[in-house]
């Protein structure tokens, strides 16, 4: 159980549990160090094979084993100054290990930077993809903005590399505006002839400084729900996070900080401690008046990456709870049009497209790795395109044909998938739909909508999971509404950000941080396996390097098939079964004792 300071049995206990956790701190600060050694060995243009990645996914696998128990471990140290001392103290040491080294086996960092050198130049970053850009070189007939953008390219060799290790470059940026304007500040923040080193610590820099702030917003949280801080844990000291924020640099922590922020003066609007300002006319105006920023900070993270979106049922539900129907519409419209003003840039910025865009292949969109080799030089002038590029098209890509390290989305997906559509030409060992029905089903579904045959099972599914989505978001928001409290709110952001998670088709492993400061409320601590679970998504990365074209290990696939087919099974079935199984055991014993709250599971 989790105490709500967790009282020492005695002095010498409590100096116990915090030399434990000074233990576990320095464990997790070497493998860290090992880790920052191996690091190297994974550069941009280092021979894939020769990356050593399952000793990668060791090292990771020793140190979320030292996580676990140190969640364990921290939560029982209660409330201790010193303990919040250490879980602090360590947190920046982790992610200070980190910063410096080379990104494993992720590189969407290059296009953060490039996209911070275009809009720190004045030019709007949906206005060209990067392919245009290296395209346009020594052209004349070009647009103004274009030519501005390779005279960016040319300011320095560093730049110019930056721009050449940009994956997808054929696609304009996809990533929103308030993303943007922290790319432009690491940018601004960037000696202008800076290696590109220099330019990826003061990137990861800037994103390891939001990163932060989640830990420190969520001891606040924490504070306010009389939970011990030693679940900041749970965050602040995860292998995942360390590795993806503080190592491959990964925007995510913008958006993170801004939900949590965003969580956090909802509680405060919503649920004010016991001790806060006394009820009245004073303390509903100062509700209102952080209702408001909540409404405003969550729509400025759905301007940092849009996944937050699908929480605001969940602030509605609080709000109409609390503060009433008038206040509550008050409050969800200042949000929407936050997040149209913030939003705005993408969609309205560029000018159409008027010629067909290049068509990207499946493989494209489902690439065997993340390649980082350097890429081929586009074609003269018909590579560039003179008028601007449609703002959303990326987007609209990503949405609508992305799919990696899914389960639940692939079982659906691959059932529905036409015969004559299927990855390879192999079909998945889980397909149980008849070929004839498939390719029935999916003929009539295209002549329908007007869908290619091969997107007509994908967008099914999409409607299929978004509609479970929004079932599950029902009953919780209907639980939030009939039973308001700081713990029903959280639990239902948890499980609403969880389930959309699980739902995707596209389970990256960094998108699992956007859940992990509301673990603490998840009700069923099972959920803190996920953590560990999902990097087995880089082994995808290995297969295709040994088996790219070879069948793995008797089966019929591939290195990217076997991964995509097997893997997510081993990864995510035996998890789903042990929280279907301890949700129903927990159940029957609350209805056998009469619980009056899921919080302890």
């Amino acid at each position: 159980m989790d105490g709500v300071a967790s009282p020492y049995q005695n002095a010498e206990c409590g100096r116990r549990h915090l030399r434990l956790l000074i233990g576990h701190g320095l464990v997790l600060s070497v493998l860290t160090g090992v880790v920052a050694a191996f690091a190297p060995r994974f550069a941009f243009g280092v021979p894939t094979v020769e990356r050593p990645i399952l000793e990668m996914l060791g090292l990771f696998g020793a140190a979320f084993v030292v996580y676990l128990s140190a969640v364990r471990l921290a939560v029982r140290c209660g409330n201790s100054p010193k303990a919040l001392a250490i879980i602090g103290g360590f947190s920046l040491v982790l992610r200070a290990i980190l910063i410096p080294t080379d990104p494993i086996q992720e590189i969407d960092i290059y296009r953060y930077m490039w996209d911070g050198a275009v809009t720190a130049a004045g030019v709007n970053p949906y206005s060209f993809s990067p392919q245009q850009v290296r395209a346009a070189e020594g052209l004349a007939d070009v647009p103004e903005e274009l030519q501005a953008l390779v005279a960016v390219k040319n300011r320095s060799q560093s730049l110019s590399a930056i721009l050449d290790r940009v994956h997808f470059a054929e696609l304009p940026t996809v990533y929103p505006p308030v993303s943007q304007f922290v790319f432009a500040l690491a940018s601004l923040s960037t000696p202008s002839h800076a290696s590109v080193g220099t330019h990826l610590i003061v990137m990861k820099l800037w994103l390891v400084l939001f990163d932060i702030a989640i830990i420190a917003v969520l001891f606040l949280i924490l504070k306010h729900c009389a939970k011990p801080i030693g679940w900041a844990v749970a965050y602040a000291w995860c292998p995942l996070v360390v590795k993806e924020i503080a190592n491959s640099g990964h925007l995510d922590s913008i958006a993170i900080f801004l939900t949590t922020a965003a969580a956090y003066l909802a509680l405060n609007a919503f649920f004010p401690q016991r001790n806060a300002a006394s009820d009245g006319k004073g303390r509903t105006d100062h509700s209102m008046i952080l209702a408001f920023g909540a409404a405003i900070t969550l729509g400025l993270a759905v301007g940092a990456k849009l996944y937050p979106i699908v929480l605001v049922p969940v602030f509605i539900s609080a709000s109409l709870a609390v503060l009433g129907s008038k206040r509550a519409v008050v409050a969800t419209g200042i949000g929407g049009v936050t997040i149209v003003a913030v939003c705005s840039p993408m969609w309205f910025g560029p000018s159409p497209h008027d010629e067909p865009s290049k068509q990207v292949t499946s493989a494209d969109l489902q690439p065997l790795v993340a390649s980082d080799s350097m890429p081929t030089p586009p074609s003269p002038m018909e590579q560039v395109d003179t008028t601007r590029q449609e703002s959303v098209r990326s987007l609209k890509e990503f949405l609508s044909r992305w799919e990696m390290n899914d389960l639940l989305f692939s079982i659906v997906s691959e059932n529905l998938k036409s015969p004559t559509a299927q990855t390879g030409g192999v079909e998945p060992w889980f397909v149980v739909l008849p070929q004839s029905f498939r390719a029935d089903w999916n003929s009539a579904l295209s002549r329908w909508t007007g869908l290619a045959v091969p997107h007509t099972s994908f967008m099914a599914t999409r409607v299929v999971t978004i509609a479970v989505l929004l079932m599950l978001t029902i009953v919780w928001c209907r639980r939030l509404y009939q039973s308001p409290s700081a713990y029903t709110f959280l639990n239902a952001t948890f499980l609403t950000l969880a389930w959309f998670w699980m739902l995707l088709p596209t389970q990256n492993p960094w998108y699992w941080c956007w859940c992990l400061p509301f673990v603490p409320f998840a009700g069923n601590r099972l959920w803190l396996l996920m953590s560990g679970l999902v990097f087995l998504y880089y082994s995808r990365f290995w297969f295709g390097y040994h088996f790219g074209e070879t069948t793995v290990w008797g089966t019929p696939y591939r290195g990217a098939q076997f991964f995509d087919f097997v893997v997510p099974w081993v990864e995510f079935a035996p998890w789903l079964i042990g929280l279907l199984i301890t949700e129903l055991v927990y159940k029957r014993a609350c209805r056998q004792v009469d619980c009056a709250s899921d919080e302890q599971i």
